[in-house]
C-alpha cells in the first residue's frame, strides 16, 4: 500500500466508527435514562464484567465512574469462575459488556447474580441473546459492521460501547452534581490535578512574609525586601491589615526622596489580593493578566494578610503537580 492509500484507510476506518456512534446517539434505548438513575442512586459499587476487547472497555469504564464518586472495580471473568465471585455484594450493580450477549465466560456470572438477586445491567447489540434476556436492564445497542476488512476484529463494537458508558457517565455525574472540586479530590495528580491546586499548599506564609509598619521608614522596608527575596513587601495599619503595597516599581518612581518617605508614603494603596481557597491557576492566570509577580492572601473575611504567592511558586507547584 502506498502512503496515500493507508491514509485513505485510516480515514476510512475513523469514519466508520464516527458513524457507528452518531447512529447509536440517534438510537438511544429508551431506558437509557432509567439505567443512569439506577447507577446514581446505587449504594453499592459498579462490577464492571467482560471478555476480551469487551473486557479492556469495561476496565475504562470502571475508572471513569470511580473518578466521578461511583466507587467501581473491574472483575475478569476467568477470576470470576475461580472464587472471585465473592468480590460481588448484594447492593452492588454488575454491569457487563458483550456484543453478541453470549459469551461463555460470562453465563456463570450471570446465573449468580439472578441466584443472589443482585441488579445488572448489560450493554449488548442481540436482543435475543442470554445475556439481555437475563440482565435486569438491558441497554441493547445499534448493530453495526466492524470497520476492520473482514468484519471480526472488534473497533466499531468497541467504540460503541465505550461511547455508550461514558455518555452514562456523564449523566450520572450530572445527576450526582459532581463539582469540579469533587472531582479533583478523586484525580490530585497528573496535568487534571494540578488544575485543582489551591493557593493554600503553596503559599508563603509566617517568617516568609514581607510585611512592614505605615510607620516604619524605608530604610527597614528594603531589608525586609531584600530578606524575603520576593521584590515586594505588604504594608499593614495599626489593625495588622493590609492596606498597602511596596514593589520595585515604587522604589523607582520615589527614588529621590525615598529615605525621606515612610512606607505609608511610597505605597501603592489597595493592593490584590485573593482568597486562599483559589486556585494556583486562577492565581497564576490573574498575575499574569495584572502583570504582577505576587499576591497576598488575606485570612477569610478580613484584610489581615495570612500568606504570600509568587508567580514562580506557582508555576513550580503546578509543573511538580504533573
Amino acid at each position: 500500500m502506498t502512503d496515500k492509500e493507508i491514509i485513505k484507510s485510516a480515514r476510512k476506518t475513523l469514519l466508520a466508527s464516527y458513524e457507528a456512534i452518531k447512529k447509536q446517539s440517534q438510537n438511544l434505548p429508551e431506558n437509557f435514562p432509567e439505567i443512569a438513575r439506577i447507577i446514581s442512586e446505587n449504594k453499592g459499587k459498579i462490577v464492571f464484567c467482560g471478555v476480551g476487547k469487551s473486557g479492556h472497555i469495561c476496565k475504562k469504564l470502571s475508572s471513569t465512574f470511580s473518578s466521578i464518586g461511583s466507587p467501581s472495580v473491574f472483575l475478569h471473568p476467568t477470576d470470576a469462575n475461580h472464587g472471585d465471585l465473592g468480590l460481588i455484594r448484594k447492593k452492588d450493580l454488575v454491569f457487563f459488556i458483550s456484543k453478541s450477549g453470549n459469551s461463555q465466560e460470562l453465563k456463570n456470572i450471570v446465573l449468580f447474580t439472578l441466584r443472589e438477586k443482585i441488579k445488572t445491567i448489560a450493554i449488548c447489540s442481540e436482543k435475543e441473546s442470554f445475556l439481555a434476556k437475563n440482565s435486569t436492564y438491558p441497554l441493547i445497542t445499534v448493530n453495526v459492521k466492524e470497520a476492520c476488512p473482514i468484519d471480526l476484529v472488534p473497533t466499531t463494537s468497541t467504540s460503541i460501547g465505550l461511547a455508550l458508558g461514558d455518555a452514562l457517565a456523564i449523566e450520572v455525574m450530572k445527576l450526582n452534581k459532581i463539582s469540579r472540586e469533587t472531582f479533583g479530590k478523586n484525580h490530585p495528580s497528573g496535568n487534571i490535578g494540578a488544575k485543582f491546586i489551591k493557593v493554600e499548599k503553596l503559599m508563603r506564609t509566617k517568617k516568609d512574609l514581607p510585611l512592614v509598619f505605615e510607620t516604619d521608614d524605608m530604610k527597614k522596608t528594603l531589608l525586609e525586601i531584600t530578606i524575603k527575596g520576593l521584590g515586594v513587601a505588604g504594608v499593614l495599619n495599626k489593625k495588622k491589615e493590609l492596606v498597602g503595597i511596596i514593589t520595585d516599581g515604587d522604589l523607582r518612581r520615589n527614588f529621590s526622596s525615598i529615605l525621606k518617605n515612610n512606607a505609608q508614603q511610597t505605597m501603592t494603596k489597595n493592593p490584590i489580593t485573593i482568597d486562599e481557597n483559589i486556585l494556583a491557576i486562577e492565581a497564576l492566570s490573574l498575575m499574569n493578566a495584572k502583570s504582577i509577580t505576587s499576591l497576598f492572601v488575606n485570612k477569610k473575611h478580613t484584610q489581615k494578610p495570612k500568606g504570600i504567592i509568587h508567580i514562580h511558586d506557582c508555576i513550580k507547584g503546578l509543573k511538580n503537580a504533573d
